[in-house]
């Protein structure tokens, strides 16, 4: 069985190739699995690669039908939905942001000038979008104030 740290590398890879794929076969999930816990047996501990699925991430994949002999699984954070309107482009998920490799990272005094900037040209609601900890409003507000 996995651990819950397993699931959640599980889980990551499963958000990271649906960044740029709507679909994945049961056979590169199951390449993966093997690549990433090799002593783990799924078929002992789940019965079936499509059960592992169905327990551990319903949330993440859904059966859409085969190719060829192999499953093929959609990604549900990958269904097409209607552009909003007020959505901003090329804005990280807050929860991607920490997995930023390092040197691509931006300096604290430049995060803070974006901010700011943002604060400037953004209305309020464009701004509640980002889900900024208020930590980071504040400080880039008290930074406008002095700058």
């Amino acid at each position: 069985m996995l651990s819950e740290q397993d699931l959640i590398v599980l889980r990551d890879f499963f958000n990271d190739f649906a960044a740029t794929s709507q679909t994945i076969v049961g056979a590169r999930i199951g390449d993966n699995v093997k690549k990433l816990f090799p002593e783990l047996n799924v078929k002992a501990a789940y019965g079936s690669l499509q059960k592992l699925i169905e327990q551990h991430f319903s949330d993440v994949l859904e059966l859409t039908g085969a190719h060829g002999n192999d499953k093929e699984y959609s990604f549900i954070s990958q269904t097409p939905s209607s552009p909003d309107k007020d959505a901003l482009p090329n804005v990280p998920a807050p929860q991607k942001i920490n997995s930023i490799p390092r040197q691509h990272q931006i300096s604290d005094a430049a995060f803070r000038q974006a901010i700011k900037n943002a604060i400037d040209t953004m209305t309020l609601e464009q701004l509640r979008q980002l889900a900024l900890p208020a930590g980071i409003l504040l400080d880039a507000i008290n930074n406008t104030r002095t700058m």
